[in-house]
C-alpha cells in the first residue's frame, strides 16, 4: 500500500498479485484436465468389459446348447461365431471378435472374447480381451 492513511491496494498492485496466482495456478490446470480425461477412458474401458463379460455369457450360453446337441466342434481348431448366432447385439462403436477351441489335454474349450474400440478423439484402436474355459477341467492334474 501506498501513501499515507490509505486503505486497501491499487489496481497495480491487485493486478500483480492476480498475475502471479495465474502463474501458479496454471499448471495444475493441466492436472484437473488430464485427470478428467483419464476418468473418462477409465468409464469407456469399464463400458467394453461389461460388454466383453456379456459376449462370454451368450457364447457359454450357445455352447451348453450346442455341447446338448452335440454339436460343439471338438477338432482343435479355433471356430469363431458371429454375435448374431449368440443373439449378441455389441454396443455401438465397438467390434467383438468371439472364439473358441477344443483343447484335447484340457478336456475341454478355450474361450476367447476380443473386443476393439475407438476412444473418444482417439485413431489409434484399443483391445480389450477376456479368456476363460469351458469344459471339465481338473486343477489337480495341472
Amino acid at each position: 500500500m501506498t501513501g499515507t492513511g490509505d486503505k486497501g491496494y491499487t489496481l497495480v498492485e491487485t493486478m500483480a498479485s492476480l498475475a502471479i496466482v495465474m502463474i501458479l495456478f496454471l499448471p495444475l490446470m493441466g492436472y484437473f484436465t488430464d485427470g478428467y480425461r483419464h476418468v473418462f477412458q477409465g468409464g469407456q474401458k469399464t463400458q467394453v468389459a461389461a460388454e466383453a463379460e456379456r459376449a462370454m455369457e451368450a457364447l457359454y450360453a450357445w455352447m451348453v446348447q450346442q455341447q446338448a446337441n452335440g454339436t460343439l466342434s471338438q477338432n482343435g481348431e479355433a471356430i469363431a461365431v458371429a454375435p448374431a448366432v449368440l443373439q449378441f447385439q455389441p454396443a455401438s462403436g465397438m467390434e467383438t471378435d468371439i472364439r473358441y477351441m477344443f483343447e484335447d489335454d484340457l478336456h475341454g474349450w478355450r474361450t476367447q472374447v476380443a473386443a476393439r474400440w475407438k476412444p473418444n478423439g482417439s485413431e489409434q484402436e484399443q483391445t480389450y480381451t477376456l479368456t476363460s474355459f469351458f469344459g471339465d477341467y481338473n486343477h489337480a492334474k495341472r
